[in-house]
């Protein structure tokens, strides 16, 4: 059985646009993702790692593996925070009245480039930050 990770919540394109503030510190210098979300999801994988482990030490006869999404998507080359199907006015290409899919909206050159296809669900691009 394998169990996913979570992904880096404070990278995504609907939390960035929802939880914007001034304050600076609040971001990560290098990936502009939301620190404390970002620390919500390590701990929250760290403690679902442990209860893995030892579900794995009851249960001999199932094989369980964690599967570290966090960090498969946090080795994108360049920061790739802003949604590929979204509005171009928008904050992280994000308007709750031009959602992706709809008149107005548009779709990035490139989806391989981007993490996040609509601002909360994942395309299928390899790599990480």
């Amino acid at each position: 059985m394998v169990v996913p990770g979570s992904l880096p919540m404070g990278c995504c394109a609907l939390y960035l646009n929802k939880f914007q503030v001034e304050n600076q510190e609040s971001y990560d210098p290098r990936t502009g993702c939301i620190n404390w979300l970002n620390d919500f999801a390590i701990r929250h994988d760290r403690l679902l790692v442990e209860e893995l482990q030892r579900r794995q030490r009851r249960h001999l006869e199932v094989t369980i593996m964690y599967a570290d999404v966090y960090h498969a998507t946090t080795g994108f080359k360049e920061p790739v925070l802003a949604a590929c199907c979204g509005y171009d006015g928008g904050a992280y290409r994000l308007n709750a009245t031009v959602p992706c899919g709809s008149e107005g909206s548009s779709v990035c050159s490139d989806p391989s480039k981007k993490i996040w296809w609509d601002g909360e669900h994942t395309t299928e691009a390899e790599g990480g930050y």
